[in-house]
């Protein structure tokens, strides 16, 4: 999952394409386009699907840095409702993984800079 965050995050290369598997496909198809172009290089586990899902719809809940717009982190108060909108029950499991995730796309972010 963190390959994924370092993909959506705008590291390349690397990672195996899965996009043929029927459950990846399926995710792919309901994500906005850029996440669905960068879902594509990565693989995700079936286990993992709700958990990229999330963090994909977790996408405009980032929240910057008022003085340089840095991306600090996610708005960690956001995620019960867009779990709630997609139907992840599990949250609590979750959380770990989406704070991975997190991290891994900061990782690249200030890498960027």
């Amino acid at each position: 999952m963190k390959a994924v965050a370092r993909n959506w995050a705008g590291e390349r290369g690397g990672a195996e394409a899965t996009a043929g598997d029927p459950l990846t496909a399926a995710l792919i198809a309901q994500m906005p386009p850029r996440a669905m172009a960068l879902a594509e290089t990565c693989e995700i586990a079936i286990e993992d699907v709700p958990t990229v899902k999330l963090f994909f719809s977790l996408s405009t809940q980032w929240t910057h840095d008022t003085m340089s717009g840095r991306r600090i982190g996610i708005d960690y108060s956001r995620i019960p409702a867009v779990a709630g909108m997609l139907k992840i029950d599990d949250l609590p499991e979750r959380f770990l993984d989406i704070r991975a995730m997190e991290a891994a796309a900061l990782g690249v972010f200030a890498a960027s800079r």
